[in-house]
């Protein structure tokens, strides 16, 4: 049986560093990654240590959606942005919590 680390692994774009991330933060599976969703996932991984770096929030969503982060970053940067903004506005006002 593969550990948590290795199953996120598995995904297109993620690897060791992003993984662990991850499991810091309670994401230790494919599914619960799915279930998280790009935005969230990747500012749960910044609260708990990881640089903030738009291209891991581009690897999140490509391994959610089984496509290349460069891929993601050409087609879905401004929707992922938007997106990330709300979320971001919408914490800074209480609206939502990680």
């Amino acid at each position: 049986m593969a550990t948590t680390a290795n199953a996120l692994q598995q995904m297109q774009g993620l690897g060791p560093a992003m993984s662990q991330h991850l499991n810091r933060v309670g994401i230790e599976t494919p599914q619960a990654l799915r279930n998280t969703g790009a935005v969230r996932a990747y500012l749960l991984a910044i609260s708990a240590g990881m640089p903030a770096n738009l291209n891991a929030l581009y690897a999140l969503a490509g391994a959610i959606e089984n496509r290349a982060w460069l891929d993601v970053a050409r087609t879905s940067k401004g929707a992922l942005l938007l997106e990330l903004d709300a979320v971001q506005d919408a914490i800074k006002k209480g609206h939502v919590t990680l």
